[in-house]
């Protein structure tokens, strides 16, 4: 049986350094996306339309009319090569969408029906990664402190990426989906120390490939306190992504492949507006007044006390993962 591996996330886990300085560039890996050639491109446009629309948006009659021209697509691409097969979305594990992530790993067992599939999974201690996924959403347009946010997550954990902070849960799920042993868990804080020896060690074995030693870079830095505490004066003098209206999706570019198959009659303009609109807003970060971040991730009331109980039911499920794996670095025990 012929092996697949899908690289799930998690954001903000070095997922660009490994879809552009790695998994593109390997003389000995087959990458079907994203990122081949560009920030958003899949290697044809008919792995773009599964990876982009099928297995994170489409609701069930759209997914079912069109899964049997997508489990062809995937099978062409994954047997046109001899050569380790490598896909990667981090938003698999984590989804901007309607779609919860069971249903998109029911949709990847189906579509990959007949391969071995191998998960990479790359996590980072929950706080670290609140405080950098925040910092993303405020590229897409989010208008609101710190300190709504951490709300926001905790009073909406019924709907919202809580769920998916319960590393442990989200790992012995995947183990349920796909085996045991076809799980591979790395951390963020490894690779963080030396990414470009330790990401090329780590995956070159996890693969087994040939470690070329490949130059890994950070095409994606994250935003200083600074730009930060700019960006959010820009986002709430001037709505845009995040901040529009719920009905247009803030990352629309990214269906740019499915809004074409349903004759959308967006201009180019249009559906690239949310990257347009990024641009200049950053842009107009630079050039204003610096503003107040010395304070910047300080919580006030409620989300003082509402982050100590999430680090209280974070250091129950680090330990579990503990528990299971052995050995985590210290910083999701303290």
């Amino acid at each position: 049986m012929k092996k697949v591996w899908i690289h799930m996330g998690y954001p903000k886990c070095f997922s660009t350094s490994l879809q552009k300085a790695f998994f593109e560039k390997h003389p000995e890996i087959t990458y079907g996306g994203m990122g081949v050639g560009d920030h958003l491109s899949y290697a044809n446009n008919g792995l773009e339309f599964v990876f982009q629309s099928l297995l994170q948006h489409a609701n069930k009659p759209f997914f079912d009319r069109n899964s049997k021209e997508a489990k062809n697509i995937v099978d062409e691409f994954v047997n046109s090569t001899n050569q380790i097969t490598v896909f990667s979305l981090e938003t698999l594990v984590f989804p901007f969408s309607s779609l919860d992530f069971e249903t998109i790993t029911e949709r990847i067992k189906l579509l990959f029906e007949g391969y071995e599939i191998h998960i990479l999974l790359v996590i980072r201690e929950q706080l670290g990664f609140l405080k950098s996924l925040y910092g993303e959403f405020l590229r897409m347009g989010y208008p609101e402190t710190f300190s709504n946010f951490i709300q926001w997550v905790w009073s909406y954990r019924d709907r919202n990426f809580w769920e998916l902070l319960n590393y442990p849960q989200v790992y012995d799920f995947l183990k349920q989906s796909f085996g045991d042993t076809n799980i591979h868990l790395q951390f963020f804080e490894t690779w963080k120390s030396n990414p470009e020896i330790e990401i090329n060690e780590s995956i070159s074995q996890l693969l087994g490939i040939t470690n070329k030693n490949l130059p890994i870079w950070n095409d994606n830095p994250s935003l200083t306190k600074q730009e930060q505490a700019n960006l959010l004066h820009v986002n709430q003098e001037f709505r845009r992504g995040m901040g529009e209206h719920v009905l247009f999706p803030y990352l629309n570019h990214l269906n740019r492949t499915s809004l074409e198959r349903l004759e959308s009659g967006y201009s180019s303009e249009e559906i690239f507006e949310n990257i347009l609109t990024k641009r200049l807003a950053l842009n107009k970060m630079r050039r204003i007044p610096q503003q107040p971040f010395e304070d910047f991730y300080k919580l006030r009331a409620p989300s003082d006390d509402i982050i100590k109980r999430m680090q209280q039911e974070w250091k129950i499920t680090n330990q579990q993962l503990m528990d299971e794996l052995g050995t985590i670095p210290k910083v999701y025990l303290s």
